[in-house]
């Protein structure tokens, strides 16, 4: 068999706490820890409808253990794999990894040619059996997938893991749904970083396309049939209006009296469970005492009660819905809002600076990949939108409380569509059995540029959640972990405005910098002596043992773990071991719920980590005058391990939100971020309410839930590969923390070798942190010793770029970005932002090549009648300009990777 050598990177979970050394986040749908690895592949399977994998039962050849010719078109990944002819799932043989070593990593992997023409699920399932596999449920034990677009940018990390422990074949499915076409999946059936055996077999992959494609799924979406008279219009101030019929369904849609439907649109309802179809509700449409319309309905063959109301709010149109099971019974039911819009030419928006035309046969959507709902997708953005010159429509979900929702565009019918998963459950207590609620908004978009669609989109949402993406915390500059700053010479030179940390207040006070108490809010850090041996029954034994002991500390954290550590679907808590600079042991997840029962002798990681007298005890007088003035709370790692699930029927119980299900089981789960979120909400809620901040790190990655609760946030990277080689984070990546903070401080921490991230590249870090209105700072290789700020041969090294960027980089800052940019730039590659009504940034995002680039502002959108001068604030100089009517126009050369900032005058 002809071999050739690909580079593969693989990325496990989202481990983005603090102090590990990150690797680069490559693309908003994952953000992962990168572990550069190298395989030897077969040429890559290329295949033409129906099986993409051309020996997915693993049938034929020996072991893949690089003594052995291996199983065809399958290629050992690192230590590979035995063949196993004992044990298999299907078939003759199945494939076998064994591991004495947690630090072992084996498997087998082959590569698939798609060449897409146009973006195309593909749906890719495996079969797994485990005996005795330590360690917590992650994606080091998985239906394992990275992928590369034609363009050539890759989507690494998508993975459904199977179960640890001992069980039976068991399936798993991963839908990978790209933002645009799919040059090629590689698809590993991973085992590593684990002890024990695990066989893997009967794997398979299709694309999912045509009209058998309805939300990422081979799904026929039947028509609503023809409208019932008499029809009722529901319209809000924007222009907007819905025309129902008596039985509940959209019959017309209009914005600013164009109608845009060609067909009727309403609710489906689909029992996932027991993998049904699509039900349109038929209902009863009736009016309202406060206005709108009330939508009722029995849903007999799915046995689920129906109600839903549609009203105008301000100018936009709200739904309000709620299901009930009538079963009894563990449910898992979607939803969907199906909003009929004839929009094919039309223009998707991606984020605010990618858009595509919608063609027909197509889905279009934006998504990040979780473990939970039907699909195991989650819209990355809270909201989406399709527009033409004349205008558009968009849907907003709402940002009270987490739900696992997907928003995308379905050209075959024709619709706008938001779909939301539930499990309708007697286990929930906090929230009413069998019950579950959702909750979006629907808005018009003016006429504009359709390729400034999803920015118009941005600039409604902001106005629909106006309270949670006002601007509170007022300083403007960098990020400063745990180094006390009046330490460093000449401070002031350096613009810190956030301190993570407080360890030094009054000192903090002095220099007008703000002070943030530390808590990571999810997780306990055991540390275990080297050489006991990392097994769960020494973990849990070591707890238990630190859980009478005599020491407040020690004893509070083992009881808090046992109360509210989460549990695996095997009854066990959920763990892992690690070797880090701050604690050599195990992790524990917890979850962090203020409404799980507390008492003295049985604390949760909510009562030890922050409560009411904890807080007035905090930022109480006599703190005040002792201490300074603590300004909030720093939540570090705030979306690290998000995803894992959490089966512990009490945590279920408490959980104050309608829950969803696991992709693969169907069963009521609690994922992480759930819990995590009911704590940022509490903590959110009252330092507001005491006139405090909360600031956040390592988000937003997947979930943007976290955006309304948070004053700042920011993340900590490493812009060098394995090789030391430049690898900044992409416009993807940047377009979402911009996006999602609004005019809210967002701030970077390098994490790297200082040593090979020289002066240039510090440069070039802050001229890309500066055109998205982004602070750069600095922190260790290894996010905790020997870091940058204690180390005066960097920091002077670099003093020169902080005096240079920083100030400019405050000003864009406190003027606010502005999602419609009102400037256009002529070539593709270089990129502009607007901040208030006088700054613009232009970047040259090409690597290689300089441009000359003509940009045309808008001076009517920007209320300007006149300029008389515009200034480059980088360089000082003068750019010459002319106007025409309301448009000036200026040509700017720039250089690969490098920014503008202009001011008019």
């Amino acid at each position: 068999m002809t071999q050739r050598i690909v580079a593969s990177r693989f990325v496990g979970t989202l481990t983005e706490f603090k102090r590990l050394a990150y690797a680069k986040i490559e693309y908003a749908l994952v953000i992962c820890l990168f572990l550069a690895m190298t395989a030897c592949l077969p040429a890559s399977a290329q295949r033409h409808g129906g099986e993409l994998l051309g020996n997915g039962v693993f049938e034929g050849g020996s072991g893949g253990d690089g003594r052995g010719g291996g199983i065809p078109e399958w290629a050992p990944f690192e230590s590979g794999y035995a063949v196993d002819r004992q044990n298999h799932h299907g078939g003759d043989q199945s494939i076998r990894c064994d591991s004495l070593n947690p630090s072992s990593k084996r498997g087998a992997q082959i590569t698939v040619d798609l060449n897409q023409k146009r973006a195309t699920p593909v749906s890719v399932a495996g079969w797994s059996k485990a005996d005795q596999v330590e360690g917590v449920t992650r994606s080091d034990y998985a239906l394992y997938i990275d992928a590369h677009y034609m363009d050539g940018t890759p989507l690494w990390g998508l993975a459904s893991p199977f179960s640890g422990g001992t069980h039976d074949w068991q399936r798993r499915q991963l839908l990978v749904t790209p933002t645009k076409p799919l040059k090629s999946i590689t698809i590993t059936a991973l085992f590593r970083n684990h002890t024990g055996t695990a066989w893997f077999d009967d794997f398979s992959a299709h694309e999912v396309a045509g009209s058998g494609n309805f939300d990422g799924q081979p799904l026929a979406a039947p028509p609503f049939g023809a409208a019932a008279a008499p029809l009722v219009r529901v319209g809000a101030s924007d222009g907007l209006a819905l025309d129902l019929d008596r039985s509940g369904h959209i019959a017309g849609v209009n914005l600013g009296g164009r109608k845009v439907n060609s067909a009727a649109g309403g609710f489906y309802l689909r029992d996932v469970a027991a993998d049904g179809p699509l039900v349109p509700v038929r209902g009863t449409t009736t009016p309202r005492k406060a206005g709108g319309y009330n939508i009722g309905a029995a849903v007999g063959a799915l046995r689920v009660s129906f109600n839903t109301r549609i009203q105008t709010e301000g100018d936009a149109i709200a739904i309000d819905g709620e299901m009930t099971d009538l079963t009894k019974t563990d449910r898992a039911v979607s939803v969907y809002l199906a909003l009929p819009v004839d929009a094919l030419g039309w223009q998707w928006g991606q984020d605010i600076r990618h858009i595509q035309t919608i063609q027909s046969g197509e889905e279009l959507t934006n998504q990040t990949r979780i473990s939970a709902g039907a699909t195991g997708g989650l819209s990355l953005y809270p909201y989406a939108c399709v527009a033409n010159a004349q205008g558009g429509i968009g849907i907003a979900s709402q940002m009270d409380w987490p739900s696992v929702y997907r928003i995308f565009y379905n050209s075959t019918t024709r619709q706008l569509v938001i779909g939301w998963d539930f499990a309708l459950t007697a286990k929930t207590a906090a929230w009413p059995s069998h019950n579950a609620r959702f909750r979006c908004r629907l808005f018009r978009l003016p006429a504009g540029p359709p390729d400034w669609c999803f920015r118009a989109a941005t600039q409604r949402f902001y106005r629909l959640n106006a309270r949670s993406f006002a601007r509170r915390a007022k300083q403007d500059g960098i990020w400063m972990p745990f180094t006390d700053p009046s330490k460093i010479k000449n401070v002031g030179d350096f613009g810190i405005a956030y301190h993570e940390g407080d360890n030094s207040i009054k000192s903090d006070d002095a220099l007008g910098i703000l002070s943030f108490r530390y808590t990571e809010p999810h997780t306990y850090w055991l540390p275990m002596p080297p050489d006991m041996p990392r097994t769960y029954e020494n973990a849990l034994a070591l707890i238990n043992k630190n859980a009478v002991s005599s020491d407040p500390e020690k004893r509070d954290m083992a009881r808090a773990t046992l109360n509210s550590g989460t549990w695996d679907e095997n009854g066990k808590f959920n763990l892992e071991f690690r070797n880090e600079p701050w604690t050599n042991g195990a992790v524990f997840l917890l979850n962090p719920n203020p409404e799980l029962p507390a008492t003295t002798d049985k604390p949760t990681k909510a009562s030890v980590s922050y409560t009411v007298a904890k807080a007035m005890a905090m930022y109480g007088d006599a703190a005040r005058i002792k201490r300074g003035e603590q300004d909030g709370e720093y939540l570090d790692s705030l979306e690290s391990w998000s995803d894992t699930q959490d089966y512990r029927l009490s945590h279920l119980q408490a959980c104050p939100y309608p829950i969803p299900f696991d992709t693969n089981s169907r069963a009521p789960v609690l994922p992480q971020w759930y819990s995590t979120h009911t704590f940022t909400r509490y903590l959110s809620d009252d330092l507001h309410n005491r006139n405090k901040l909360l600031m956040a790190n390592s988000t937003p990655i997947q979930f943007s839930i976290f955006a309304p609760l948070l004053d700042v946030m920011g993340i900590e990277v490493d812009w060098l590969d394995d090789k030391g080689n430049w690898q900044p984070d992409g416009d993807e990546v940047f377009n979402l923390r911009r996006t999602l903070s609004a005019q809210k401080p967002y701030l970077l921490l390098m994490n790297t070798n200082y040593e090979k991230f020289t002066s240039p590249m510090v440069e070039k870090y802050m001229q890309r942190s500066l055109f998205y209105g982004v602070f750069p700072s600095m922190f260790s290789a290894d996010a905790a010793t020997n870091p940058y700020w204690e180390t005066p041969k960097w920091v002077e090294r670099d003093r020169p770029l902080f005096v240079k960027y920083i100030p400019i980089l405050k000003r864009l800052s406190a003027a606010g970005w502005e999602p419609i940019p009102s400037i256009q730039s002529s070539v593709p590659q270089v990129y502009v932002e607007r901040y208030g009504n006088r700054l613009f940034t232009a970047f040259n995002d090409d690597r290689q090549r300089s441009h000359d680039a003509a940009l045309t502002i808008d001076l009517r959108s920007i209320h300007l009648p006149t300029i008389s001068r515009i200034t480059n604030l980088i360089t000082g100089a003068s750019v010459p300009f002319t106007v025409h009517g309301t448009d000036c126009t200026l040509t700017l050369r720039l250089d690969p990777e490098t920014v503008a900032a202009l001011e008019l005058k």
